[in-house]
């Protein structure tokens, strides 16, 4: 993927996508009801933003490093709601 993103001249990509963030974390519980993303970077490695109520079941089913894992609270799920409509 970072190959691809360096080819096109991205810096970085915000995926939403439950698909596509579990085929590219292993990350695989059915949260496509509450926003997350995958910040994805040429630079380092990806991070990864669940509420923080999940952020233990995606350390135990992703391949990442723990502090790359930032979960949310539940009270700014409106927020970022409202900031991944607006980047779509």
């Amino acid at each position: 993927m970072k190959s691809e993103m360096k080819r096109r001249e991205i810096d970085a990509l915000v995926v939403s996508d439950t698909y596509n963030m579990a085929h590219l974390t292993g990350y695989t519980a059915n949260a496509g009801y509450v926003p997350q993303a995958l910040v994805v970077s040429l630079e380092e490695e990806p991070t990864f933003i669940p509420r923080r109520q999940e952020a233990p079941a995606a350390i135990h089913q992703t391949f990442m490093d723990r502090s790359k894992i930032v979960g949310y609270r539940e009270a700014h799920s409106s927020v970022i709601r409202t900031w991944m409509a607006t980047t779509r």
